[in-house]
């Protein structure tokens, strides 16, 4: 619940810029929906301690190895179905899930090995990396469900020309993978930057005086 706690929050963030001036007034509800999810963070349990709790406790142990066969498992399953097909898209974002899942995999064993103290500095940029991680294992699930509905539409109405269908069904499914396609070129590569944050054991964070504030 941390992640669409602070990323849903950007969404109402661009919501508002593509209103402008009248996104941050009561003519819209924008503003009280801003508001409202600010509160996410902080009512549904302070990120922070997530981050903590989440590299801390949940993932030591080895805890996050079915997560991390699942989400391969996925990958495998998009690159079996859509490879021999039209489907560029799929198989491009399941070889980048692979890519993430391993990464994501690595840090961890890495910080799950160390000084856990060390390790807990920067929890916040793992809970980054791991939910954005996860979103897009589910991203995929959507967009492959997404891809079979447009065959299947497409195979009853007897259009196998490679035209896409043209229903609402079918436009929300088109939208489903675009988004998916999105999420994957803009958004998970964020995860690299993590990963390499993690790995380099930075102390920023614990080097802050209150003083220096």
């Amino acid at each position: 619940k941390s992640w669409p706690s602070e990323y849903c929050l950007v969404g109402n963030t661009h919501a508002m810029q593509v209103l402008g001036g009248a996104g941050y007034v009561q003519d819209y509800p924008l503003e009280q929906l801003y508001r409202d999810q600010r509160l996410n963070m902080i009512h549904e349990g302070t990120a922070g301690i997530h981050a903590l709790t989440l590299l801390g406790r949940k993932v030591q142990g080895g805890r996050a190895e079915v997560l991390f066969r699942t989400m391969r498992r996925e990958a495998e399953l998009a690159d079996q179905q859509w490879a021999a097909g039209d489907g560029a898209v799929l198989t491009e974002c399941a070889s980048k899930l692979r890519e993430a899942v391993d990464r994501l995999e690595h840090v961890t064993n890495v910080l799950t090995s160390g000084d856990r103290e060390q390790a807990l500095i920067n929890a916040q940029s793992y809970m980054t990396l791991f939910g954005h991680t996860v979103i897009s294992w589910q991203w995929l699930r959507l967009a492959t469900t997404a891809a079979r509905l447009l065959e299947r539409e497409a195979s009853s109405s007897g259009d196998m020309g490679g035209a896409f269908p043209t229903s609402a069904a079918a436009q929300f499914c088109q939208g489903e993978i675009a988004t998916c396609a999105f999420f994957y070129r803009h958004e998970l590569p964020k995860t690299e930057a993590a990963a390499a944050l993690l790995l380099s054991s930075d102390e920023t964070v614990a080097q802050m005086e209150p003083g220096w504030f």
